[in-house]
């Protein structure tokens, strides 16, 4: 059956040492996630196209682009904490990537891309991309009709460098350092309700917290 609409899913998930408290509960709320995207897609419309990239120093992709039910879940058995935090890199790959193998003219109602990066610090081995040239990508490629891309932090130097970068604020949520996984829940509790809403088209997909977890930009 050919769907009404696609989803290009793209997560973008630190995986640097200072996870090593929560990698285990964010571990089990990917595997929770990916279940509950494939039982959407087998009783909707909407077919989710899956990437994931875990990253530190380096990145590494576990998936790149199959459709969803495809993705074998023990691959994310590979997601443990170690390293530092190319988060640079990590955001500027995810979007080039997206940029390679979608493209930017998009119909945003049968088709779109959604990146969500999650990182628990902030920037310190990134090779590729630097703050100038983010920046530029960023603002580039957030309006454009079709493409979410979103940010949650864990720690203050991460979210502030992305919003620096001109990263919009109504995209991004800051979490305690100790709410990893409640953070990562939050992003992807977002994309299974729009996606049984078939509602992907969200100029704030983050709801509003409490001030005390909600950036002042």
């Amino acid at each position: 059956m050919t769907p009404n609409k696609i989803l290009h899913y793209f997560i973008v998930a630190d995986r640097s040492g200072s996870m090593v408290d929560q990698i285990d509960e964010v571990r089990d709320e990917l595997y929770r996630h990916h279940k509950e995207l494939t039982t959407i897609t087998q009783s909707t419309s909407t077919e989710v196209r899956f990437h994931f990239m875990m990253f530190n120093s380096r990145m590494e992709w576990l998936s790149n682009g199959e459709p969803i039910q495809d993705f074998d879940p023990a691959q994310f058995d590979e997601y443990q904490s170690d390293g530092l935090t190319a988060l640079y890199d990590a955001v500027g790959m995810a979007i080039e990537r997206a940029e390679y193998k979608i493209g930017t003219k998009l119909n945003p109602e049968r088709e779109e891309v959604v990146i969500m990066a999650f990182s628990d610090g902030g920037e310190n081995s990134s090779t590729k991309w630097q703050a100038r040239s983010l920046t530029n990508l960023i603002t580039s490629h957030q309006n454009l009709p079709g493409w979410t891309i979103t940010f949650t932090g864990c720690d203050v130097a991460g979210f502030q460098e992305l919003a620096q970068m001109k990263m919009r604020s109504d995209r991004m949520l800051k979490y305690d350092s100790s709410e990893k996984s409640i953070a990562f829940k939050k992003m992807s509790t977002f994309i299974e309700k729009n996606l049984w809403n078939d509602n992907l088209m969200c100029e704030a997909p983050f709801e509003k917290r409490s001030e005390e977890h909600t950036s002042e930009l």
